[in-house]
């Protein structure tokens, strides 16, 4: 699957940021895909990231938590949001 990456990640910026989430996000890790879920509410997940062997979709998924979920905890609402990992590039 070839997926432009920086656009994939505008999208779902775009898209994160236009929800109304109010509660603390969670991981959940299946066979084939790894999910980004609401804590309170497992089965509503907001993100899927597929396990190719290729895409760090674990590191992705728990970075994402941890960043949102530490933002919510905060009440920070800045704009230095970092939706991809420390140390990961788009760029190949």
């Amino acid at each position: 699957m070839n997926v432009d990456r920086e656009a994939a990640e505008q999208i779902l910026l775009s898209q994160v940021l236009g929800l109304a989430v109010a509660g603390p996000l969670a991981v959940v890790d299946t066979e084939a895909a790894i999910f980004v879920v609401l804590a309170e509410d497992q089965q509503d997940w907001l993100v899927r990231f597929e396990k190719d062997g290729q895409f760090p979709a674990a590191e992705w998924a728990h970075h994402m938590v941890d960043v949102y979920n530490d933002r919510l905890r905060r009440g920070d609402t800045g704009d230095r949001w970092q939706a991809r990992p420390p140390g990961m590039h788009l760029d190949g």
